[in-house]
């Protein structure tokens, strides 16, 4: 079994602790396949309805996807120590988000569940 080594800050190499899990790995592709075939296939109907272009949600669905693979890549490489140190900040944050959605969020078939700002919109709860 090879061993994982990552290098330091100071240029020591330390070893890796745990391996990837691969099987959550595809698990999230698989999910995001799916979902990707089922915006593909209500596409046209919701294109027609709205009158605009045919691969509209198609491609606002893989711009999404990209940009949240992006993001997953840039969080996986920041250090856990980071995350822990800023524990509370994100808690609070999350309160404060929660909050933000009853004050400020959209309502849509009865529940508050959307921020919009800046012509975009973002889902909570």
């Amino acid at each position: 079994m090879r061993s994982r080594r990552a290098l330091l800050p100071n240029n020591q190499l330390s070893q890796r602790r745990h391996r990837p899990d691969y099987v959550l790995l595809l698990i999230a592709a698989a999910l995001l396949v799916i979902g990707l075939i089922v915006v593909y296939a209500i596409s046209p109907g919701l294109a027609a309805q709205r009158k605009v272009g045919a691969n509209y949600y198609v491609l606002k669905q893989v711009i999404a996807i990209l940009l949240g693979i992006g993001a997953f890549v840039a969080v996986s490489q920041l250090p856990l120590k980071l995350f822990k140190q800023a524990t509370y900040a994100l808690v609070g944050l999350s309160v404060i988000s929660s909050i933000a959605v009853l004050v400020l969020g959209a309502k849509v078939n009865g529940a508050y569940l959307w921020l919009q700002m800046a012509g975009l919109s973002s889902q909570t709860g």
